[in-house]
């Protein structure tokens, strides 16, 4: 299978690759993205316009996009995930394209595994009752560090998300709304 992955690192992508070849039990070939995407929330949504018409006419049978939440509440109308949706629609590629949203960051869904307090629902009610975790400390979780460095990033984080596939279906219960869609397209694979 042929996937391409837009995100806003190339330490997510590879994660998500991961994952994914994890859930499918088989391995993927990655279709490079020929546009240059900026990294971080507001040069993605900016890029990703340019990228996914980079991809239209490859071989990429899925294109998975997915951008950190941070503070977004999928439950409101201008959230992330809302807006990435938009640009795949006016793109013309909504069937090879699932949008997801990790919440509050992609390390939780990479993390929840091992950590049963880490899920959507803590996130999204932390001002009446906090979730018990925040973005430095899933990283310093991750990487037993709040800073850590490339390489590290590039090893740590996919060798998660490959045990992480091993609980897809757990993830995807605690983490509907962000992962929820990667997991049914993969399914529908």
């Amino acid at each position: 299978m042929k996937f391409a992955f837009i995100s806003e690192s190339e330490v997510d992508e590879a994660a998500l690759a991961a994952f994914c070849a994890g859930v499918l039990g088989r391995e993927i070939e990655h279709v490079p993205c020929r546009a240059r995407v900026r990294r971080g929330w507001p040069a993605l949504k900016d890029t990703l316009g340019p990228a996914l018409r980079s991809l239209k006419y490859t071989e990429a049978e899925l294109i998975v996009v997915c951008a950190d939440g941070d503070g977004t509440d999928l439950h409101h109308p201008d959230n992330r995930r809302d807006q990435l949706q938009l640009i795949v629609d006016q793109a013309g590629m909504t069937a090879r394209v699932v949008v997801t949203l990790a919440v509050p960051m992609i390390e939780a869904w990479w993390l929840a595994p091992q950590h049963p307090e880490l899920h959507e629902h803590g996130w999204f009610n932390r001002r009446e009752r906090p979730p018990g975790y925040e973005k430095l400390e899933l990283k310093r979780r991750l990487y037993s560090t709040d800073r850590p460095l490339g390489p590290d990033m590039m090893r740590l984080m996919p060798e998660a998300a490959r045990i992480a596939a091993r609980h897809h279906v757990q993830l995807g219960s605690r983490f509907p709304l962000g992962l929820g869609p990667l997991l049914t397209k993969l399914g529908s694979l």
